[in-house]
C-alpha cells in the first residue's frame, strides 16, 4: 500500500490473487496527517494469518519451519512480529504532534490465536497512553500507561488483567567531556 500525503488516497498493492485463501492477510492505512487536524497522524492495520485450507492445524502452515525446527527465531528469540501464528488481530495508533519532539499517542491492540493451534485459544487487548514532554531543551520526560485484558485458558483460568505505568527522565548533555 502506498500513500500520497497531497490527496489521502491509497493504492493497495494485493498479493497471492490465484490463492487468496491460503495467503496471510495485512492490511493498513496511514494518514501523516489526518485532514483537518494537521498535526495528528494515525494509523490502523488488520492482520489474518489464520487462513483457511485444511493445512492450517496445529500451527503448522503460517510461520511454521520444517527444516530449522527452532522456527522463525534467532538464537530462542522471536524475529516475527506481535501476531505470531494462526491468529486475528488488528491495532491502531493516534498521535498528535504538540512540537517536533514532543507527541501524545494513544493505541489499541486486539489478537485472538486460533484453538487448535493453542488449546482454547487466546485472547489478548491492550491500551496504552503515552507522552513525550521536553522540560527544556536537554531534557525530557516520557510516560506511558497500558492497561492489558488477556485469556489464556492452557495457562490461567478466567480473563486476567494487568496495568503498567513507566516514566524516565533522560537528560542531554550539551557537549560532551573533551578527552585528550
Amino acid at each position: 500500500m502506498e500513500y500520497d500525503p497531497r490527496t489521502y488516497t491509497c493504492r493497495w498493492t494485493v498479493g497471492s490473487i490465484p490463492r487468496p485463501r491460503h495467503a496471510s492477510v495485512r492490511p493498513g492505512l496511514y494518514l501523516s496527517r489526518v485532514p483537518g487536524i494537521s498535526r495528528l497522524d494515525l494509523r490502523v492495520e488488520g492482520v489474518n494469518t489464520n487462513v483457511h485450507s485444511y493445512r492450517s492445524v496445529l500451527g503448522q502452515y503460517m510461520y511454521a519451519e520444517r527444516v530449522q525446527m527452532q522456527g522463525y527465531t534467532n538464537k530462542g528469540y522471536i524475529m516475527g512480529d506481535w501476531i505470531g501464528r494462526e491468529s486475528r488481530g488488528g491495532q491502531a495508533w493516534a498521535t498528535y504532534h504538540l512540537s517536533p519532539p514532543e507527541m501524545v499517542q494513544a493505541s489499541f491492540r486486539h489478537a485472538k490465536a486460533a484453538d487448535d493451534f493453542i488449546p482454547g485459544g487466546t485472547t489478548q487487548s491492550s491500551l496504552d497512553f503515552h507522552v513525550l514532554k521536553r522540560l527544556r531543551e536537554a531534557l525530557e520526560v516520557p510516560v506511558e500507561v497500558q492497561q492489558e485484558w488477556w485469556k489464556a485458558p492452557v495457562y490461567r483460568t478466567g480473563r486476567q488483567n494487568d496495568t503498567v505505568a513507566t516514566f524516565q527522565l533522560t537528560a542531554y548533555p550539551q557537549s560532551a567531556p573533551k578527552t585528550r
